[in-house]
C-alpha cells in the first residue's frame, strides 16, 4: 500500500512540474510578444557643422547656419538657425544645432526627414562667403539586440547622410560626405595710400572788408630797363693864356683847402688885366687891410665893454 502511495504522489509531481514548466515557457513567449509590439524608444540626433574662416588680421564677425526641412513629414529643431562668432584668434569652431527625435523608421526609399543646411551669407565686401547647400538625410531603424546580440527593448537608432548638392560632378551628389563642412575666405583690403594734399587758397579774412582801390589780383610791374650810361661832357675849353688847372673840378674837401690858392689865382688875373701885372701883391695886401681893420674893431669892442663895466661899478 505504502509503495503504490509513494509511486502515485511521484506521478503527480511529475504532472504538476511539467506543467510548470509548460506554464512558464508559454508565458516567456507571451511577454517577448508584448515586448516586440510595444511602442520603441525613439531616436534623439545632433546635427554637428564644421566652419572656418581663412586669411589674415580676421575681423570679429558673427556667422549664421540654417537648416530647412524638404520632406512635410521632417521635424526642425527649435530654434532651427545656429551662428557663432570668429576671428582672428578663432578661425575654426564645430557649431550643433539642437537635438531633434525620430519616431518613425526611415530608410533609402522612403526617406522621411530629409533636410538642407547652408549659410546665410553676411555683409563684409572682403569676405567670400562659402555658397554651397547640404542635403542631410536622417536614416532611422528598429534595433531589438544590442551590439553583443542579446535581446534588448525595442528602440530606434539615427545615423545622418550628408550629400553635397553643389558638387559639379553630378555622380557625387547623392555620395556621402565625411562632414557638413563651410570654409569662408577673406582677403584683407589694401593700406590706404596717403596723399599730400593741395595747398587751399586761404579765404579773405571776413573781419577785414576788402580795399575798394585794389585790384582783385593786381599784376606786377614789370622792370623798367636800364638808362644807359651818359656820356661824360667835354670839358670846357681854357680861355687862351689862363692856366688850365683853374678850371679843373675839385671835390667840396680840395675846394675848401685851395681856397687861398684860388683867391690868389683870382687877384693875381684881375691885376694883370688891370695893370699888367702878374704878382699877388694886390691880394697880400688886400688881406693885411682886412686883418688890421678885424684888430681894429675887437679892441675897439674890448674899450667899449670895459667903460661900460666901469661906469656900472661907480654908480
Amino acid at each position: 500500500m505504502k509503495a503504490r502511495e509513494v509511486q502515485r504522489e511521484l506521478a503527480i509531481f511529475r504532472i504538476l512540474a511539467v506543467c510548470f514548466f509548460a506554464f512558464c515557457f508559454l508565458f516567456g513567449k507571451w511577454m517577448n510578444t508584448a515586448v516586440v509590439f510595444a511602442a520603441p524608444r525613439p531616436a534623439s540626433l545632433e546635427i554637428p557643422i564644421v566652419a572656418e574662416v581663412e586669411g589674415e588680421q580676421v575681423p570679429a564677425e558673427t556667422f549664421r547656419f540654417i537648416i530647412e526641412k524638404v520632406s512635410s513629414s521632417s521635424v526642425l529643431p527649435v530654434p532651427d538657425t545656429i551662428e557663432g562668432i570668429f576671428s582672428a584668434q578663432n578661425k575654426k569652431r564645430i557649431l550643433t544645432f539642437p537635438a531633434m527625435q525620430f519616431h518613425e523608421e526611415s530608410f533609402a526609399g522612403n526617406e522621411k526627414y530629409v533636410y538642407t543646411i547652408r549659410q546665410i551669407a553676411g555683409t563684409n565686401p572682403h569676405m567670400e562667403y562659402d555658397s554651397r547647400v547640404y542635403t542631410v538625410k536622417i536614416r532611422v531603424g528598429l534595433q531589438t539586440q544590442d551590439s553583443m546580440g542579446h535581446s534588448y527593448p525595442p528602440y530606434l537608432a539615427a545615423a545622418i547622410v550628408v550629400t553635397e548638392n553643389d558638387n559639379p560632378d553630378p555622380a557625387k551628389q547623392d555620395v556621402k560626405q565625411g562632414e557638413i563642412l563651410f570654409h569662408n575666405k577673406y582677403t584683407k583690403p589694401p593700406e590706404p595710400t596717403t596723399e599730400t594734399p593741395p595747398n587751399p587758397t586761404r579765404p579773405p579774412d571776413p573781419t577785414k572788408p576788402p580795399n575798394p582801390n585794389r585790384p582783385p589780383n593786381p599784376k606786377v610791374p614789370e622792370t623798367p630797363p636800364v638808362p644807359s650810361t651818359p656820356e661824360t661832357p667835354p670839358a670846357p675849353s681854357t680861355p687862351p693864356g689862363e692856366d688850365p688847372k683853374i678850371y679843373e673840378h675839385k671835390d667840396k674837401g680840395d675846394v675848401l683847402a685851395d681856397v687861398p690858392k684860388i683867391m690868389t689865382k683870382f687877384f693875381t688875373v684881375t691885376r694883370k688885366v688891370v695893370t699888367g701885372d702878374e704878382s699877388g701883391m694886390f691880394f697880400f695886401g688886400t688881406s693885411f687891410s682886412l686883418s688890421v681893420f678885424g684888430l681894429f674893431l675887437y679892441y675897439f669892442n674890448r674899450e667899449q665893454k670895459r667903460e661900460k663895466r666901469n661906469k656900472h661899478e661907480w654908480d
